[in-house]
């Protein structure tokens, strides 16, 4: 590549829903791609943190990771007719187990998550008169999810 850094364009990674609530990534068949309207994907990565300082570092902090909330913001248009956005907002109404479903995302660098989710602040439509409805939604992993490496290869 002659020294030059290659960069993978955002849309490579691929999204997408069990749209029939399915909990267990593992068995989930109906997944549908979260992609038509979607304008941006924002991951979020929230670290819950002890910073402890011992005796044996002088005195100092020691930070660790003792925690992890991961969620994925989607927002761009509504697609009426399209599975997956049809059905995040059949869910506006519902809460508890009825938001659950699975997910997995595809990465641009070959690896694949996936796992239990969560369905949060659905917007299913909104904004001026002369614009585009509004469609938007927080997806958060519930627990660890499965990593497999590029290639098949798993991994968490």
């Amino acid at each position: 590549m002659n020294g030059m850094a290659e960069f993978k364009l955002n849309y490579k990674n691929k999204y997408s829903i069990d749209v029939k609530g399915e909990k267990d990534p593992e068995t989930a068949e109906d997944f549908e791609p979260l992609a038509a309207g979607i304008a941006t994907v924002e991951p979020s990565f929230e670290e819950e943190t002890d910073d402890t300082a011992y005796y044996d570092g002088g005195g100092m902090g020691s930070l660790d990771v003792t925690g992890l909330n991961t969620s994925l913001s989607f927002s761009g248009h509504r697609v009426n007719g399209d599975k997956a956005q049809d059905y995040i907002v059949g869910l506006a109404f519902k809460t508890g187990e009825e938001r659950k479903t699975s997910l997995k995302w595809e990465r641009a660098d070959g690896k694949t998550i996936k796992g239990t989710v969560t369905i949060s602040e659905i917007t299913p439509t909104g904004g001026d008169a002369n614009a585009k409805e509004t469609f938007e939604c927080t997806i958060t992993f519930d627990g660890q999810p499965i990593v497999e490496e590029a290639g098949g290869g798993g991994g968490s």
